[in-house]
C-alpha cells in the first residue's frame, strides 16, 4: 500500500512539473519572444535611427529586469518549498521590499547614465520606471517556487497579446515611438498588479518586514543576483558597446542576430525554472543526469538544424538587407548549443545539490574571459559584429566547461 501511495505522489509531482514547464514556456514566450515578433514590422515602419532607439530602450529594460529580479527566481525555490506560513509572510514581504529598493536605485543609475551619454528622454525614462514597477510587483519567483504558474501565466499572456495587437494597430511611423514605449511598459505593469493582488488574497499573505531578515535574505540571494548580472554584462551589454564604438549600421547587423539568439535563449528558462524546485525537492540524481544528457542531445540537434536554416530565417524575419548578419547568427547558434546544457547544469542540477557556489563561480570566469577578449578586439581595432558574437561564444564555452568539470568530479563520481 505504501509503495502505491508513493507512486501516486511521484506521478502527481511529475504531472505538476510538466504543467509548470508548459505554463512557464507560454509566459516566457509572451514576455520576451512576443516583443521580438514585432521587430520585423518595426524595422519596416521606423527609420534606422528610430528602430535603433527602440532596441536601445528594450536593452535597458532587460538590464532593469535582471537588476530588479535580484536572483530570487533562483534563490526562492530553496526556501519557499520548505517553510511555514509565518516565515513565508516575512519572506514575501522582504522580497517585495528589496525589489522596491532595487527599482529606485536602478532608476537613479539609469537617469545618471542617460544624462552622461546624452540620451536622456523624459518619456523613455517614465516608461522604464513603469516597466520596472511592473517587474517589481510580478511575483513570478513565488508561483514558480510553489509550482502554481496558472494565474501569473494567463495574466502575462493576456497583456502581452494585447501589446502585440495595439502595436500593429497604432504604431505606423517614427512619430509613434513614445506610444510604443508606453505600450511596452503597461504590458508589464498590468499583470504585476493583478498577480500581487492574487498572491495576497489566495495565500493570505500579511506583509511583515523584519529588519534582520532583510540582510539574511539579501545575503541568501546575492550570489545568484551577481551571477545573473555578470552574465548580462557579457550578453546584453554587447549591443551598447558595438553601437557606441562601431555605429548604427554595425549595431543593426549585430542586433538582429542577437535578438533571435535572445528569443531562443529565453525559451530555456521555463525548463530550468520548472526543473529547479522539482529536482530540489526530489533530490533524484538519476533524473538530474538524464535531464542533462537530454539537454546535450537537444543542443546538438538544434545547432545542426540552425546552421542549415539561419540564412532563410534572416531572410524571412528581417528581409534581404540583413543577410550580412548570417555569419553573426551562426556564431550565436553555436553559443545557444553551449548555453542550453550549461544552464541545465547550473541552477536545476548543481544548485539543487548544494553546489551553487560553483555555478556562480563559473559565471565570473566567463566574464573575465569576455572582458579580456573584448578588450583585445577593441585595442587591435578588429571589433565587429562577428568578433563581438565570438566573445560571447568563448565566454559561454568557458562557463560550460567549468560546470561540466564540477558535474563530473563532484556529482557523478561521488
Amino acid at each position: 500500500m505504501n509503495w502505491q501511495l508513493k507512486m501516486v505522489q511521484v506521478l502527481s509531482n511529475k504531472k505538476s512539473l510538466i504543467k509548470n514547464i508548459f505554463l512557464l514556456f507560454a509566459l516566457q514566450f509572451f514576455n520576451y519572444v512576443a516583443p521580438f515578433l514585432i521587430l520585423p514590422y518595426l524595422a519596416r515602419s521606423f527609420s534606422v535611427v528610430t528602430f535603433g532607439s527602440y532596441i536601445y530602450y528594450i536593452t535597458i529594460a532587460q538590464f532593469l529586469a535582471i537588476f530588479i529580479g535580484l536572483g530570487f527566481d533562483l534563490s526562492a525555490p530553496r526556501r519557499i518549498c520548505k517553510v511555514n506560513s509565518e516565515f513565508l509572510n516575512n519572506y514575501v514581504s522582504v522580497v517585495y521590499c528589496l525589489k522596491l529598493i532595487a527599482l529606485i536605485f536602478s532608476n537613479v543609475v539609469i537617469v545618471i547614465f542617460l544624462l552622461i551619454v546624452g540620451k536622456y528622454e523624459s518619456v523613455m525614462m517614465f516608461s522604464l520606471f513603469i516597466t520596472g514597477l511592473g517587474l517589481t510587483l510580478t511575483p513570478q519567483w513565488f508561483f514558480s517556487s510553489v509550482q502554481r504558474m496558472g494565474v501569473v501565466s494567463l495574466a502575462g499572456i493576456a497583456t502581452k497579446a494585447m501589446f502585440l495587437c495595439f502595436v500593429y494597430a497604432f504604431i505606423k511611423n517614427d512619430e509613434d515611438l513614445h506610444i510604443l514605449y508606453f505600450l511596452y511598459s503597461v504590458s508589464f505593469l498590468l499583470p504585476g498588479i493583478f498577480c500581487s493582488v492574487y498572491l495576497k488574497t489566495s495565500y493570505n499573505i500579511k506583509l511583515k518586514i523584519r529588519k534582520n531578515m532583510l540582510v539574511l535574505i539579501f545575503k541568501d540571494t546575492i550570489d545568484f543576483f551577481i551571477s545573473r548580472l555578470v552574465v548580462s554584462l557579457y550578453t546584453t551589454s554587447c549591443g551598447l558597446i558595438i553601437g557606441t564604438l562601431k555605429g548604427a549600421y554595425s549595431l543593426s547587423i549585430y542586433s538582429v542576430s542577437e535578438k533571435l539568439y535572445l528569443a531562443a535563449q529565453s525559451l530555456i528558462y521555463p525548463v530550468t525554472n520548472s526543473l529547479y524546485p522539482y529536482i530540489s525537492q526530489q533530490q533524484n540524481k538519476r533524473f538530474a543526469i538524464l535531464v542533462f544528457y537530454c539537454g546535450v542531445i537537444i543542443s546538438c540537434i538544434g545547432v545542426i538544424a540552425g546552421c542549415f536554416i539561419s540564412r532563410d530565417v534572416l531572410l524571412f524575419v528581417f528581409g534581404e538587407k540583413y543577410l550580412q548578419s548570417n555569419d553573426v547568427l551562426k556564431v550565436f547558434i553555436f553559443t545557444l548549443g553551449v548555453t542550453f546544457p550549461s544552464v541545465i547544469l547550473g541552477y536545476p542540477i548543481l544548485s539543487s545539490f548544494k553546489l551553487s557556489k560553483y555555478t556562480n563561480k563559473s559565471v565570473y570566469y566567463g566574464a573575465v574571459i569576455f572582458f579580456i577578449s573584448i578588450t583585445y578586439f577593441i585595442i587591435t581595432n578588429t571589433l565587429s559584429p562577428v568578433t563581438m558574437a565570438s566573445c560571447v561564444l568563448l565566454s559561454e564555452t568557458i562557463v560550460f566547461l567549468y560546470r561540466l568539470g564540477v558535474f563530473y568530479t563532484k556529482f557523478i563520481r561521488v
